[in-house]
């Protein structure tokens, strides 16, 4: 962790779009210092989404970074140090919803949770260490909560998880077939909680500039190395304006099979590592919810060897990438760009088709065991003879046999 931080971390990432987006919204203006001179921004407010297709980032995200700057200094050295603990934090909730769902295998969980660990920690600095993408952390954290809402039956927390995850970066739109993994009012009520905070952080955007619905439209080309690109997308052009709906479409489907087969659990890896597959950018920032919600599949129900996390941290996170280099260059681009696209349609066909872990560890039997039947012998009693206090035997004479000295006693005795 002390190589990863040394060589990604302090080169500032996106935090501009941050800085200019919480003056936008707040503010209605925004002074941008580039390399040679300052840029005025203006029309904020709740046009901001719809004047500056540039910002991506939902409003509770544009807010909570205010908070982080309005600490000025003391948040440029105690920002390396949180954003780690709350990665931590996020991956011991994962494991602790493990333990809850697979009791009696604490052992093998803490051991997949360590290698695993590693390779989530490392996808974890990339993104919010290096890229300082405080939007995608919280839709991570917000993941990870819904895991545990749904395992612990608590519809209020899974609405209100995946709720403010979309306040914070639309993209976590794709987490919305979680909402339907309980029962029938249990739904219902996660459902109104997570449209209620949507709503509240949207809607007043939506409606005062109905161009916010638009802009979610990708701003960067297509790259060499994307799926689009595998595809047959001429690298460098323009990504297709549908793109985003196409994203979120796809991942609804994967996600909303993975419901119906009570694998509710796979939700986030599927739409994620769907999502990112069709994008037209290949930053390494991608990598961290599809990882994270990769070790959750390998972790539950039950643990079993990381492979989902290992294929997916190698696809998405970019390993062998130089600093400031964001590409994998090997073994080549267009190698590069088909695995990023075939491996979430792979990965979401096996694990949705597969049996459920528990099921193949404990197969239900066809039917419950019978029990033996008891064996009887007839003895003549005389009418009305009480064998016991309160219990009469039948006029039949038929009691089931007993072993011991019990027994002898209550043998009748010659006539």
């Amino acid at each position: 962790m002390v190589v990863v931080l040394h060589y990604q971390a302090g080169y500032g990432g996106d935090w501009l779009y941050f800085t200019e987006g919480f003056d936008l919204l707040v503010h209605g203006h925004a002074n941008v210092r580039h390399e040679f001179t300052t840029v005025h921004y203006g029309n904020g407010g709740l046009h901001l989404y719809g004047s500056d297709p540039d910002i991506q980032i939902g409003p509770l995200a544009l807010l909570l970074a205010g908070v982080v700057m309005a600490m000025n200094d003391v948040s440029r050295y105690l920002a390396p140090t949180v954003l780690i603990l709350v990665g931590l934090a996020t991956l011991g909730g994962v494991e602790r919803t493990a333990l809850r769902m697979s009791p009696g295998t604490e052992t093998k969980i803490r051991q997949l949770t360590l290698v695993g660990g590693v390779l989530v920690m490392y996808a974890w600095v990339q993104a919010f260490v290096q890229w300082r993408h405080l939007d995608a952390m919280l839709v991570v954290v917000g993941a990870a909560v819904a895991l545990s809402a749904v395992a612990r039956r608590q519809p209020w927390l899974l609405g209100a998880a995946i709720g403010l995850s979309v306040a914070a970066k639309p993209t976590a739109l794709v987490l919305l077939p979680l909402l339907f993994a309980l029962d029938k009012r249990a739904n219902l009520n996660a459902l109104a909680v997570a449209a209620t905070l949507i709503g509240a952080f949207w809607l007043p955007f939506v409606i005062a500039d109905p161009a916010t619905l638009h802009a979610g439209a990708p701003q960067i080309p297509i790259r060499l190395g994307s799926g689009l690109a595998a595809l047959g997308l001429r690298a460098g052009g323009a990504a297709p304006s549908a793109i985003r709906a196409a994203q979120l479409l796809v991942a609804l489907i994967g996600g909303g099979f993975a419901v119906v087969r009570r694998r509710w659990y796979l939700v986030p890896v599927i739409g994620f590592a769907l999502r990112a597959g069709l994008d037209p950018s290949v930053e390494s920032y991608y990598a961290i919810p599809v990882v994270m919600g990769a070790l959750a599949a390998d972790l539950l129900p039950a643990p079993t060897v990381p492979t989902t996390t290992m294929l997916t941290w190698l696809v998405f996170s970019e390993p062998f990438g130089l600093p400031g280099n964001y590409y994998w260059r090997a073994p080549s681009m267009t190698v590069q760009a088909w695995l990023r696209l075939c491996l979430p349609v792979v990965l979401a066909i096996v694990l949705v088709a597969t049996p459920d872990r528990h099921t193949r560890a404990h197969p239900p039997a066809d039917r419950e065991p019978q029990a033996a039947p008891l064996e009887r012998i007839s003895v003549h009693l005389p009418a009305g003879r009480v064998s016991s206090p309160g219990r009469r035997w039948p006029r039949s004479g038929l009691r089931p046999v007993r072993r011991g000295r019990a027994a002898a006693r209550q043998q009748p005795g010659p006539s």
